[in-house]
């Protein structure tokens, strides 16, 4: 059993370590480059989803941050656990054209702006590949030390025809880059989509061809993430507090009344699914759920007087659906949850009995033969922390609830404690 204190407690020492371990664990290694001089510390990473504009650098962990611009340095890293993230510096003509249709010119000419941006590595080597996001993505091709280029790809809507033009440079752009590699199936350079993965397999391929005028083994790519799922094990514990509510047909006087905390285990499934280079994600899950209760009510009327007992042990199958955000993407991630829940009552066990003192009795022994609804749907809030495959997590939950024993609404409300273990 657990008191509502230590519940509160451990909630707060939770979000306590959370502002502690995001504000620690988006410090990573990194490294930045300036001319010809390397200095490595740490860099405030944020999983960045669009370019940054600046990065924040120290040369200790914990110490104090200096913000960093484009044109500060030529180039910046940060370690990752299987990988370096790694920006190059550029003052580079970016299209301006917009993914939105409302947008679109009315003109075939590409209109750029002259701008110092970070754009992120993807292929290293004789042909480099680079990604920069604003609002759409950017791929920039640079072949040797020679200029960076955009690799143009964009919509307008023709003034005569009224139609929507795709212009698609970028296939000719390419083409051109690789001609002097006789293993490249140029056809399907025209056929290319306009997508990092798609780019940088092309520009790979380059890079390993024998027949490159610039003829480096260099080849390294960086994968920008894909969407996945981890599957995961959950055990645990609830601490379930159940209340009694008379519904407004009832005048009885006892209109709200809660049972003692009940301790139950929890066993469950489930699946995170993991977006790319984001800090959100969404869960969903399958437990097994006990909630056992007993409620003695003491009923005084005019003539007599009452004590009616209710027990309760019912077991569940819960299904969980919950959008997660987790503050950092290191190996230690504090999160937090909401979501819904869904209660499917598998078996019920309930009981009722009813002592009567006095002159007037009430025959309520149909009761006896209530059982409860089959099915509850909940709001769930929780957070927790995940150190590599390993979790703990507190949550909160409070359902619709279900009628029972004479006009009463019963209303659980469960706080759970709970370790995972992510495949």
């Amino acid at each position: 059993m657990i008191k509502r204190l230590p519940s509160v407690a451990l909630f707060v020492c939770l979000i306590f370590c959370f502002k502690n371990s995001s504000a620690q664990n988006n410090q990573l290694a990194g490294y930045i480059i300036n001319g010809t001089d390397t200095t490595k510390g740490f860099i405030k990473y944020n999983n960045w989803d669009k370019s940054p504009t600046a990065i924040d650098f120290s040369t200790t962990q914990g110490g104090s941050y200096s913000t960093l611009t484009c044109k500060d340095v030529s180039e910046f890293g940060v370690y990752l656990k299987n990988s370096v993230e790694k920006y190059r510096t550029f003052n580079i003509n970016i299209d301006k054209s917009s993914d939105n249709i409302q947008n679109y010119r009315k003109t075939p000419e590409t209109v750029f702006e002259k701008k110092w941006i970070f754009a992120l590595v993807l292929v290293d080597g004789s042909l480099q590949l680079y990604n920069y996001t604003d609002k759409r993505d950017h791929f920039i091709i640079r072949k040797g030390q020679g200029e960076a280029t955009e690799l143009i790809s964009n919509k307008y809507i023709d003034q005569v025809s009224k139609n929507v033009v795709n212009n698609q440079q970028y296939k000719s752009q390419l083409y051109e880059a690789m001609t002097d590699c006789e293993k490249i199936d140029l056809k399907k350079a025209r056929s290319l989509l306009y997508n990092a993965e798609a780019l940088t397999n092309a520009v790979a391929q380059y890079n390993n061809c024998g027949g490159s005028t610039n003829n480096q083994n260099t080849n390294t790519t960086f994968e920008k993430g894909r969407s996945k799922l981890v599957f995961k094990a959950l055990l645990g514990a609830s601490f379930s507090k159940l209340s009694l509510t008379k519904s407004n047909n009832s005048d009885d006087p006892n209109n709200n009344v809660k049972s003692a905390n009940n301790t139950q285990p929890v066993i469950g499934i489930g699946v995170d699914y993991i977006l790319p280079r984001s800090n959100f994600g969404l869960l969903f899950e399958a437990q097994y759920y006990r909630l056992k209760s007993h409620i003695g009510i003491i009923e005084n009327g005019l003539s007599n007087m009452s004590i009616k007992q209710y027990d309760f042990d019912f077991k569940y199958l819960k299904t969980n659906a919950a959008a997660k955000y987790s503050f950092t993407q290191s190996d230690i991630k504090p999160f937090i949850i909401a979501g819904i829940t869904n209660s499917f009552v598998i078996n019920a066990k309930s009981g009722y009995s009813h002592v009567q003192e006095g002159s007037v009795e009430v025959d309520d022994t149909y009761l006896k033969d209530e059982k409860p609804g089959v099915y509850e749907m909940g709001f769930l809030g929780g957070a927790g922390l995940n150190y590599k495959n390993y979790g703990l997590e507190a949550r909160y939950e409070v359902t619709s609830g279900f009628d029972l024993y004479d006009f009463y609404n019963a209303k659980p409300k469960v706080f759970y404690l709970l370790l995972t273990y992510r495949f």
